[in-house]
């Protein structure tokens, strides 16, 4: 098996109500999509780390033109061998922030990929499950959860590539499904960021 293909989605949401932590002001939520492809025809789907401020473009671009070269014709299932080429071959340029976010969505994907092949859950190749449930909880994440599920359909707009629109349509059905709690931790920041 060998990968022969990794695409990047970039998905943004404005929000209706922008929210500060303390690095500043949010006012879009964003997801950086790698869909990893084999020559078997098995697709690996991983997302890169985005905090609200940075443009998600970034990890999209870090994916496309410095780690795509990197894993294309590889054996998938190499993952440590994948990660270690992806880390030291970036280490002029990355080592932290969004080129290790991308090699993270990169890594995901590879382990996607891997539980499909193996016909198990990640949580199983990875040593097995500490627990069997999980509490989801929210930390402002309610009103971006509301907005996404009522906003236009995204699947009808001509100038998005087919392949996003069906990104898309399975995230915001993948919020359908979850039930979120509130935050348990009730975090406040003491001062409020300056815009």
């Amino acid at each position: 098996m060998k990968i022969v293909d990794v695409r990047v989605h970039v998905l943004q949401s404005p929000l209706t109500q922008p929210f500060a932590f303390s690095q500043g002001w949010v006012h879009r939520r964003s997801a950086t999509l790698v869909e990893v492809e084999t020559d078997t025809g098995l697709v690996g789907w991983g997302e890169a780390f985005a905090q609200g401020l940075e443009p998600p473009q970034v990890a999209a671009a870090a994916v496309e033109h410095a780690l795509r070269p990197k894993v294309l014709g590889a054996d998938p299932l190499d993952i440590e061998v994948l990660w270690h080429r992806m880390y030291h071959q970036t280490r002029d340029h990355g080592r932290k922030g969004t080129v290790v976010a991308a090699i993270s969505a990169v890594d995901i994907a590879l382990w996607d990929l891997a539980g499909k092949h193996h016909g198990l859950p990640v949580h199983k190749l990875l040593g097995g499950a500490f627990r069997t449930e999980v509490q989801p909880y929210a930390s402002e994440v309610r009103e971006t959860r509301n907005a996404l599920l009522s906003a236009s359909d995204w699947t009808q707009l001509p100038d998005v590539p087919l392949a996003t629109k069906q990104a898309w349509a399975d995230y915001r059905q993948a919020l359908r499904d979850i039930t979120l709690q509130p935050d348990p931790f009730h975090v406040v920041w003491p001062e409020v960021p300056k815009t």
